[in-house]
């Protein structure tokens, strides 16, 4: 029951959540957990998943110009091992 109400209240927080930004990229750390990076980022617009690891892929504004960019995070055992930005 209490992981029902963690997923519900995620889920409330990502559906109601702003658009993310360069200071939210700033916030996701290695060794952080995916129910942290999904905090911070919310829903993945795209999730690759290999023998090994998961790859999601999240939007962000960068404050410089009108386009988007991407946030590349690979997560390895629920947590976060690597990520970068194109």
């Amino acid at each position: 029951m209490k992981n029902l109400l963690i997923i519900l209240v995620v889920f409330l927080a990502i559906s109601c959540s702003s658009p993310k930004t360069i200071d939210d990229v700033r916030m996701i750390k290695v060794g952080m957990t995916a129910e942290e990076l999904s905090y911070f980022m919310g829903e993945a617009f795209e999730v690759r998943i290999n023998s090994d690891n998961e790859e999601l892929f999240f939007s962000y504004d960068d404050g410089v110009d009108s386009d988007n960019r991407t946030l590349c995070v690979t997560i390895v055992n629920g947590k976060i091992e690597s990520f970068y930005s194109y």
